[in-house]
């Protein structure tokens, strides 16, 4: 997932380890290429484009991204321009905007490097033993049973989960608190402490 929803990465921190599905067909309307924001008009929704065709019938790895369109350059200035004033912005943009830039050809791997951008500023990954081991799946089961917590199709952008605990966001004073934007609301709202939040 591309910066994924605080939904997603507050059943992350519950875990010691998790599996990435790597060898599943693209998800249209998913988070996969989705990022949910907050801008001074409420809720801001963006996305990655991807190269024409049948994505929903390609491999996840193969998803390409498109660059006919300045859409990094367009959602930094987002960012910036809606995350300026947030208490951990100077913290955060420097590290996340290089990022974002990126000019990966896959989707996956644009992806991998901000889900890994996002677990270092949660401390998830840069411990000593890691608090979470990372890995991804070998290969593709439809069901895993009893092996595993499945949370592959459980979050989906047109749905949010409102009883996660609020907090303090950027146009909170303009109208009322916006539930499950992407972590990176959160991170740049509440910085070390997002991490208490998630698991509260």
């Amino acid at each position: 997932m591309c910066l994924p929803p605080i939904s997603v990465m507050s059943q992350i921190v519950r875990h010691t380890s998790i599996q990435i599905e790597a060898h599943e067909h693209y998800q249209k309307r998913s988070y996969r290429n989705r990022i949910h924001l907050c801008g001074p008009q409420g809720l801001m929704s963006t996305s990655i484009p991807l190269k024409k065709g049948k994505n929903a019938q390609k491999a996840i790895r193969d998803v390409q991204i498109s660059y006919e369109s300045p859409w990094r350059e367009i959602l930094v200035k987002q960012i910036k321009a809606n995350y300026g004033s947030a208490p951990f912005f100077h913290y955060i943009i420097d590290d996340l905007e290089p990022l974002i830039m990126r000019n990966d050809k896959f989707l996956w791997d644009y992806n991998q490097e901000l889900f890994g951008f996002v677990c270092k500023q949660l401390s998830l990954t840069t411990s000593s033993p890691p608090k979470l081991e990372v890995s991804d799946t070998e290969a593709y089961h439809s069901d895993y049973q009893a092996q595993a917590l499945d949370l592959r199709s459980k979050f989906k952008p047109n749905s949010t989960d409102a009883s996660l605990m609020p907090y303090e966001q950027v146009f909170s004073n303009e109208f009322d608190f916006i539930p499950d934007l992407s972590i990176l609301d959160m991170l740049m709202c509440c910085g070390p402490e997002s991490i208490l939040k998630l698991k509260a």
